[in-house]
């Protein structure tokens, strides 16, 4: 290998290795939310369901996005380890996540804009 071709790959790991850590900075901040719904209650039945459909999707959606940022960590990691890269390597598309989150928040919304905080 020469140095140029090294540093590429170098180069590379260090930038998945950046990813990784933004996927699991964004898992942790889930992951306060959810502790942040904690404090929430309902004023009606519905408040009290929708208060904890909020409070597990949170929670839910925050070890998802850790999960799959590691898988994708570990997928890159060991294309960039291969003499070769394929053309496809088994990567786990992350295309409905948005998605989830969007209506995630939007749910969030309605939960507190209808809910009454406790201290």
């Amino acid at each position: 290998m020469d140095a140029m071709f090294r540093m590429t790959r170098l180069s590379a790991d260090l930038g998945n290795e950046r990813n990784w850590l933004a996927w699991q900075r964004t898992g942790l901040a889930y992951i306060r939310t959810f502790f942040a719904f904690l404090v929430l209650s309902g004023t009606s039945p519905f408040g009290n369901v929708a208060v904890k459909i909020a409070f597990f999707g949170f929670l839910i959606i925050g070890a998802l996005i850790t999960a799959l940022g590691y898988n994708h960590y570990i997928s890159i990691k060991n294309l960039l380890m291969t003499p070769e890269p394929p053309q496809k390597f088994g990567r786990i598309s992350n295309a409905p996540l948005p998605i989830a989150v969007m209506l995630l928040f939007l749910f969030g919304i309605i939960v507190t804009g209808t809910q009454q905080w406790e201290k």
